[in-house]
């Protein structure tokens, strides 16, 4: 079922606390299930958004999903997922940083960009939707999305870490690219 996505100007309290864990009894069980099915289908029914973290739709626990697909403005994206990140943990990271433009849909439904320097590559250690330990190396654009992801589990948003003076609405951000093109 489609969920509403909490907003920072109705949510911020939510959105700003640390998920819980959750155990493999939960991951395996009914409710868990139905929350699962509800972040693949908030996240399609979203005209923009690769990812979603739980705390997103009301619920705090640790899980995000990832589901990537090739859109107008990055055609060269394959298709990947939907993976689900059940108590995800950071095990190792590069020290190369890149800056890239960020947004989020839970601050003007992703209507508000800012420049946020990440590292660029990334190893987590999660547990899959079948409660089995899975680590994976993630980098570039993946690496981004599984970052931000992992900052709402921890109750940080794409905002704590944006550059102040990068931060435009949609319609500033595309005419920007539109200049770069």
């Amino acid at each position: 079922m489609v969920k509403k996505i909490l907003q920072v100007k109705d949510s911020e309290k939510k959105l700003r606390e640390r998920s819980r864990e959750v155990t493999l009894d939960e991951i395996l069980g009914v409710e868990m299930s139905k929350l699962k099915e509800d972040l693949v289908d908030t996240l399609r029914a979203q005209k923009a958004g690769v990812g979603i973290s739980s705390v997103q739709i009301g619920s705090p626990v640790r899980l995000f999903i990832i589901e990537i697909k090739p859109t107008p403005s990055r055609p060269d994206l394959e298709h990947l997922g939907p993976i689900f990140f059940f108590n995800p943990e950071t095990i190792k990271k590069s020290d190369n940083q890149i800056k890239m433009y960020e947004a989020c849909l839970s601050i003007n439904n992703a209507d508000l960009y800012g420049n946020v320097e990440r590292i660029d590559s990334v190893s987590i250690q999660y547990l899959d939707e079948n409660g089995i330990v899975q680590s994976t190396d993630y980098t570039g654009f993946l690496a981004r999305v599984i970052l931000h992801e992992l900052d709402h589990l921890d109750g940080k948003l794409f905002t704590d870490r944006a550059e102040p003076e990068s931060l435009m609405d949609g319609g500033a951000y595309r005419r920007m690219n539109a200049r770069k093109k």
